[in-house]
């Protein structure tokens, strides 16, 4: 999951500077680890490409601070792009993503998770590890995935509405697809929303 988020960060910046426009990077788990400034340079994709494979998964637990940060660092209005699994809780983030809106900023949450994680297919008999340092669990899935998918759907559903909310635009991104797929479909759906913002100011 976190491989693919790095590779759909990087496509992403690769696209932005071909269009010649500035790309930046923040990299954050409990804390922002790296922040940097947007420049419209194409050497700026080899600090990227080198802060992308540093980074290690770190368990989380909040995400306003680290968002609040960012958002202190960002000297200019951007659009921005938010790639994560986000499985904190849900008024937190939408704290830190309505910092952002507040600054003027365009916000694109990418909810970034493993099929997995969504679709819960597991059968026979599996441990899983908590997020928190929480005991192991040892149990026959089928038991449990009735709940978790229940729990899973009122957890993105409420992520959702609050982008909606703040004015954000949302994706589920499923990292079983082709990346190239998520980007074709992201870009699409951008045209498409800057296309009725546009007919609606005519009108």
């Amino acid at each position: 999951k976190l491989e693919y988020a790095k590779f759909l960060a990087a496509s992403l910046a690769y696209i932005v500077l071909k269009q010649r426009d500035s790309v930046g990077l923040s990299i954050f788990d409990s804390e922002v680890r790296a922040y940097l400034p947007p420049r419209s340079t194409m050497g700026i994709i080899l600090q990227l490409e080198r802060l992308l494979r540093e980074t290690k998964s770190v368990p989380r637990t909040t995400l306003a601070k680290q968002l609040h940060d960012i958002a202190f660092m960002m000297k200019r209005r951007s659009f921005v792009v938010v790639i994560s699994d986000f499985l904190v809780d849900v008024d937190d983030i939408l704290a830190g993503l309505d910092h952002l809106r507040y600054d003027g900023h365009n916000v694109v949450v990418l909810h970034t998770l493993d099929h997995h994680e969504i679709e819960f297919p597991f059968k026979g008999i599996w441990q899983f590890d908590g997020l928190e340092q929480e005991e192991p669990l040892i149990t026959q899935p089928e038991r449990i995935r009735e709940d978790y998918l229940s729990r899973f759907r009122e957890h993105q559903e409420a992520l959702r509405a609050g982008c909606i909310a703040n004015q954000s635009d949302y994706a589920l991104v499923d990292t079983s697809r082709p990346l190239d797929a998520v980007l074709n479909e992201f870009f699409f759906q951008r045209q498409t929303t800057l296309n009725g913002a546009s007919a609606s100011a005519r009108s």
